[in-house]
């Protein structure tokens, strides 16, 4: 029968931390075991150099920057960077002197996870760029919540949820020049968007806003493969103005005001192109208890 070799001691190198722990067994299975998970708010010194790992391993990095080394390549680490590593598989992880870097993990073993590893084409070994960061991350704090708990349920649960990170992981981007990765302008305008989306008024109030041009904004967007970042700006808007509507408390000029619209009429024909009827046509939905 094969050991279970022990995972590694957390690294004392982090200033704050949230973790959640379901198994310490590292033993081979022809299914999925999750072991733990968690989010670390890494120091300046912070630094591990591992020459592989007892289990699989799946990094996000949400904030700060810092360097990666994993088969045999030097790479900065940026928000929206997700990488893998797991056993025979050196890799070094480190802070850049003066960021504080934010990163979330998770760490299983199994035959059935190597599998959807492949299949995700995020192997041990493997680097990208995460595609939107923010779902993958509202499946994390799922899982390292659900993971706290004392349930019958919480195995099964947290593997469904560890089986979701492995499959959204797949929607990544491939690693572009160093430039681009330096730049960062996508990452940045994407974590500024859905942070202020509501006080944002204009593509080019976000430009501004990123200390770029429109026209180079509007690029770092087309260079990843994704619609233009006005669209990801008005989807938000209009998402937030339907909860704000729905919840009886809002009138239409309000919510027009609020997301930065100069007219309620702009704001409702913005709304009507986005959901196929008028915030009008909602409240008088909402309020008929009809869906």
């Amino acid at each position: 029968m094969a050991r279970s070799a022990p995972l590694p001691p957390l690294s004392a190198q982090v200033s704050d931390s949230r973790y959640c722990f379901l198994s310490t067994s590292t033993a081979p299975t022809k299914g999925m075991r999750l072991l733990m998970a968690g989010r670390e708010f890494c120091r300046e010194e912070y630094q591990v150099v591992r020459q592989g790992y007892p289990s699989f391993a799946l990094e996000l990095v949400v904030a700060g920057s810092g360097t990666l080394e994993l088969g045999g390549k030097k790479l900065a680490l940026l928000p929206g960077t997700i990488f893998s590593y797991g056993p025979g598989v050196p890799h070094a992880i480190r802070s850049q002197p003066g960021e504080r870097l934010v990163k979330y993990f998770v760490d299983f073993v199994g035959l059935e996870a190597e599998k959807l590893m492949e299949s995700a084409k995020v192997k041990a070994g493997k680097v990208a760029m995460i595609r939107d960061a923010e779902p993958l991350v509202a499946v994390f704090d799922l899982l390292i919540n659900r993971g706290g708990r004392i349930s019958k349920n919480n195995t099964d649960l947290c593997t469904d949820y560890l089986k979701a990170i492995l499959r959204m992981s797949s929607e990544t981007l491939p690693l572009r020049s160093r430039k681009i990765q330096k730049d960062n302008c996508y990452n940045r305008a994407v974590t500024l968007i859905d942070r202020e989306y509501a006080s944002i008024r204009t593509l080019e109030e976000l430009a501004g806003r990123l200390g770029v041009s429109p026209a180079h904004l509007s690029r770092s967007f087309r260079a990843v493969g994704e619609p233009p970042p006005s669209q990801r700006l008005s989807r938000k808007k209009m998402t937030h103005a339907a909860g704000l509507l729905l919840s009886g408390e809002w009138k239409v000029k309000q919510v027009a005001y609020h997301l930065g619209y100069a007219t309620p009429f702009h704001f409702s024909s913005v709304f009507k192109r986005h959901f196929g009827y008028s915030p009008r046509a909602l409240q008088k939905q909402m309020r008929g208890g009809t869906r």
